[in-house]
């Protein structure tokens, strides 16, 4: 179910934290962008589109940890 999850729903159902994609020679690559517990801007690189939500997932554990 989750490769049918667009972008946008993905970013929807994620407030803080923002999608983008590029296609290159080996496929596409996503990009996450968020602010951690300090308030800088960060994002984090990935190759399957499956896989944004559970590092999403990581992501926000880890900027509460932060906190």
């Amino acid at each position: 179910m989750d490769e049918l999850r667009s972008l946008n729903q993905i970013e929807f159902d994620n407030p803080g934290f923002g999608l983008s994609r590029r296609y290159d020679r080996e496929g596409v690559e996503y990009a996450i962008f968020y602010r951690d517990g300090a308030g800088k801007s960060r994002h984090v690189h990935c190759r399957d589109k499956n896989q944004l939500q559970s590092i999403i997932d990581r992501l926000r554990t880890a900027r509460e940890r932060e906190s």
